[in-house]
């Protein structure tokens, strides 16, 4: 297939061949029973030619040599009748197995008086991915992703609640923890149950403790998509023009790294075929750098690569996040807990909205305890927060020396991509709570 791509691609400039060839799986069980199963394939190529800021670039699922011939001509500006070896949809090992413990499971959610609804959805994919470039990026690489949602509703004296539990990875549907996906699932069932009883979250400014159960949510969207260079370049982000200046509090390090094995957001390279590496964006305060494509890494100054994202072979790639995170301080999180005299204790996030521009954001809370002279309390619930990240990132005081991750789909200019996100236990002294209390 290399061979191919690089006939495709020899010409003048910046010339690049991406081909994907993508095997799907979407299930969900519902009404106590599998709904929907899902299977999917697609195979496609796009070309980019990059000449300065003028970008010209098409895609094709016609993969004989008339289809290459009219992409080439149409992107390039020449023509190469190229026939690309056929592809071959691919399966899953062990996947009986794995839905005959996703049936279980579902029928053991219900299995409480206060549930009303259990859904459970599924996704498995391999994605197999080829980049070759006039510049001499040759790259394969397979991706197998899995990912498991459970979405709870219940009911209790007339008050109705939500919660829901998330888990996946880069790995194979035959390397699925299923004790994992269990213990979180089930423990989702006892968050519920006790959000049916809890009280209306305080509102007004005070301490909040941010456990790293959270995940990392609010660094990825309050902080991280201004790391992103296009942003930066662009002039849409709070963090332009403040390189090697002090824009977070000393204790507060925060990396991006697709090396991590089976994350939700690792790759061996990114999709413009740069190898993966850790990328330090603020070390001990100190902003140090920003993620970046291949068409930003000239034009903004601590430009860093291996974030070039995309997709499918339908999408441009962008400076995207990976696998986003606050590094593990000193302190020990019931220390952090202990050293509150009144606030809110979040041990997880749920959606928010930010203003990439001014870092302004408001983010709700899906699991919120009260901390009440250095214990933990009653939970709450309609909690949401309001601030603004670079602030928030000065502010941190206290750092612990867990860390946990959370995993999603991260959107951005009309295409997602699999992200984690993740966090110690972090300490801000004051925050806008937002509450019904």
């Amino acid at each position: 297939m290399i061979a191919e791509l690089r006939r495709i691609v020899k010409g003048e400039g910046f010339l690049e061949a991406y081909l994907e060839d993508t095997t799907t799986l979407i299930g969900t069980f519902e009404g106590k029973r599998l709904e929907k199963l899902y299977p999917g394939w697609d195979r496609g190529i796009s070309l980019r030619k990059m000449e300065g800021e003028d970008v010209r670039f098409g895609y094709t699922n016609v993969l004989d040599k008339k289809g290459i011939e009219d992409l080439t001509t149409r992107v390039f500006g020449y023509s190469r009748a190229v026939s690309l070896p056929e592809g071959k949809k691919g399966g899953f090992d062990g996947l009986d197995k794995l839905l005959s413990f996703l049936k279980e499971l579902h029928e053991e959610l219900w299995g409480r008086p206060f549930v009303r609804q259990v859904t459970l959805s599924f996704g498995a994919s391999l994605k197999k991915m080829w980049v070759v470039n006039s510049k001499g990026v040759e790259v394969f690489e397979e991706r197998p992703y899995f990912t498991c949602i459970v979405n709870l509703v219940g009911e209790r004296n007339g008050n109705v609640e939500t919660f829901r539990e998330s888990y996946g990875g880069t790995m194979r549907v035959e390397e699925v923890e299923e004790d994992r996906i269990h213990g979180l699932f089930v423990g989702a069932l006892d968050k519920l149950d006790a959000l049916l009883s809890a009280l209306p979250a305080p509102k007004g400014p005070m301490a909040v403790v941010i456990s790293g159960q959270a995940g990392g949510t609010m660094i990825h969207e309050a902080v991280g998509h201004g790391l992103e260079a296009d942003l930066v370049y662009k002039g849409v982000s709070v963090y332009r023009g403040k390189l090697g200046k002090e824009v977070a509090s000393r204790v507060v390090t925060v990396v991006d790294d697709p090396t991590i094995p089976k994350m939700r957001g690792s790759y061996r390279y990114d999709d413009e075929g740069t190898p993966s590496r850790r990328n330090v964006l603020i070390e001990n305060g100190v902003l140090k750098g920003y993620l970046s494509d291949l068409k930003h890494l000239d034009k903004v100054e601590g430009a860093l690569p291996g974030n070039g994202r995309r997709e499918s072979y339908r999408h441009i790639p962008i400076p995207r996040m990976s696998n986003t995170f606050v590094e593990r301080g000193s302190s020990d999180p019931e220390d952090i807990v202990r050293s509150v005299e009144r606030g809110l204790l979040v041990r997880k996030m749920g959606g928010g909205q930010v203003n990439t521009v001014n870092g302004d954001f408001v983010f709700e809370v899906m699991e919120g305890y009260i901390i009440e002279k250095g214990k933990v309390g009653d939970m709450v619930k309609g909690a949401t927060l309001l601030g603004n990240g670079p602030k928030v990132l000065v502010d941190i005081d206290m750092v612990g020396n867990d860390l946990g991750f959370s995993i999603g789909t991260c959107g951005k200019d009309g295409q997602g991509v699999p992200v984690s996100d993740g966090q110690p236990t972090l300490r801000i002294p004051e925050i806008l709570v937002g509450g019904k209390g």
